[in-house]
């Protein structure tokens, strides 16, 4: 607004009069639009307005060069700037919603503990377990395993534990009572806690006052060597002893060394008698065994015990056969039969027993670099998949034709794998989600045929694979590191 403004509504605008015009350089309010406004008149009536280029000196040019160059360099570390910090913000929020995450369950599933023959399952009964009918929906029956092999039960947390009995030496007449830190012996007292311990899954032994576990300050230094025993075979009614540079069988003489065996640290048998130790002369059918200069990573003088007293070089389905040959010389044989079985002399149990350094728990068999549980009762692919879980292990899955060879020789009856079609019919996937292709399938002809009714799969004694309802009790197979 130009001049100045009266308060009166009849006052109109006149030339000359109000504020005075500064001269044309001055004005501080040179109007967009040089007309007058409309129904008004002109504050400068009478005198004509020239607009032009404003002039523009070098220096000037190139100072208004320069700090716009500045400007944009400003601003682009100010950008910069502003971006490393908004990338620092962002890696800061997603570490703090990793942090939010829980972390991977550390327990199975929940199951009910069944059993087929009293058609109930497992249920407290005060701080006792009993046995009633099975009701799913229930938290009072279910049941989990967590690491270590505990069975946590559902509706309490409690996990499941042997009654309280009292540690007793009949020499001393005592039994064991907590002294300070270590254990002592004294007078025994049914009714003191501190005379009181318990069996907790995974062989921990608990003590009933202090809630601790019995554990000793160090590990005992192991054996170099198993104690002496002779292998023998029941079939033959013989021991195994040298022939030669070959092994051969002969009556069994507990006296003499050239009898004797023990076991050495990395599956190595040693004969006494020569200080040499068991060993193939290639991992084949029909390979002769004999004594060799001993080498612990020799995987020609490496041996294993598979179940029913097989005794095998260790990471193949070959065994150590007698019988086979006609200069009754001992060699590697793909037979399970009776002459493939030994014994430690004098006992019932297979010479693995025998061992402290074999590479898989006693009961396992070892083939290339894992250990193979093979179950003696029935279960659901579901309730085998834990027990599994709760050794360490996982169900089977078979990768070549020599592990399909390994299980051939083992299996007595259809058995799960770790393969199911549950999630997408057809599509077969392991337990880690992967999808199985054809190149790694063994199924009998015929199979996989029971559609959205059979989602898990099954190997056969002959090696091969089908389908059944994931409820149907069959044998398992556990496979896991040594």
């Amino acid at each position: 607004m130009y001049g100045n403004m009266e308060t009166a509504l009849d006052t109109a605008w006149a030339a000359g009069e109000g504020c005075p015009h500064p001269p044309p350089d001055e004005d501080p309010y040179e109007p967009l639009d040089p007309s007058p406004p409309k129904g008004r008149p002109s504050p400068t009536a009478g005198t004509s307005v020239t607009l032009g280029t404003p002039r523009v000196t070098p220096r000037g040019a190139l100072v208004a060069l320069v700090a716009l160059v500045a400007l944009a360099v400003t601003l682009l570390l100010l950008l910069g700037t502003l971006g490393a910090r908004r990338i620092s913000d962002l890696e800061a929020a997603l570490e703090a919603e990793k942090a939010k995450e829980p972390p991977p369950t550390a327990a199975s599933p929940w199951f009910l503990l069944y059993n087929q023959h009293h058609s109930g399952c497992v249920v407290p009964s005060g701080q006792w377990l009993s046995l009633s009918h099975c009701d799913p929906s229930s938290p009072s029956q279910r049941f989990q395993w967590l690491p270590g092999g505990l069975l946590r039960h559902a509706g309490t947390g409690l996990c499941v534990a042997s009654p309280w009995f009292l540690l007793y030496n009949q020499h001393h007449s005592g039994c064991v009572v907590p002294s300070g830190q270590w254990l002592s012996l004294s007078g025994c007292d049914p009714s003191s806690p501190s005379q009181r311990f318990q069996w907790l899954p995974g062989g921990l032994l608990r003590h009933a006052g202090t809630g601790l576990c019995v554990g000793a300050t160090r590990d005992a230094p192991k054996p170099s060597s198993s104690p002496w025993f002779l292998l023998y075979n029941q079939h033959h009614s013989g021991c195994v002893v040298p022939s030669g540079q070959w092994l051969s069988l002969s009556g069994c003489d507990p006296s003499s060394p050239s009898q004797r065996f023990q076991w050495l640290p990395g599956g190595l048998l040693r004969h006494a008698g020569t200080g040499l130790c068991v060993g193939a002369t290639r991992d084949a059918p029909a390979a002769l065994v004999g004594l060799r200069p001993c080498q612990a990573g020799s995987r020609l003088q490496r041996w294993g015990c598979a179940r029913g007293a097989l005794l095998g070089l260790a990471g193949t389905a070959l065994n150590f056969n007698f019988g086979h040959e006609r200069q009754r010389r001992v060699l590697l044989y793909g037979g399970t039969g009776n002459w493939s079985r030994w014994l430690a002399h004098g006992s019932e149990r297979d010479v693995c027993s025998k061992a402290y350094f074999l590479p898989c728990s006693q009961g396992w068999v070892f083939f290339r670099h894992s250990c193979y549980f093979f179950s003696s009762f029935a279960a659901s692919w579901d309730n085998s998949r834990t027990f599994c879980w709760a050794l360490g292990a996982r169900l089977l899955e078979v990768d070549d034709s020599e592990e399909k060879a390994l299980v051939q020789a083992q299996l007595r009856g259809p058995s799960w794998l770790g393969i199911r079609d549950s999630d997408r019919e057809g599509t077969w996937s392991r337990g880690d989600g992967t999808a199985l292709g054809p190149e790694l399938s063994f199924w009998h002809p015929g199979e996989p045929n029971g559609g959205t009714r059979e989602n898990c799969a099954a190997v056969g004694p002959d090696g091969l694979w089908a389908d059944y309802p994931c409820e149907t009790p069959l044998g398992w197979v556990c496979e896991g590191a040594p």
